[in-house]
C-alpha cells in the first residue's frame, strides 16, 4: 500500500470514530 492509501485509511477510520462518539452521546 502506498502512503497516501494509509493516509486515507487513518482519515476514514478518524470519521468513524467521530461518528461512534456523537452517535454515543
Amino acid at each position: 500500500m502506498s502512503a497516501i492509501e494509509i493516509e486515507q485509511l487513518g482519515k476514514s477510520f478518524g470519521a468513524v470514530e467521530v461518528l461512534r462518539d456523537v452517535n454515543i452521546e
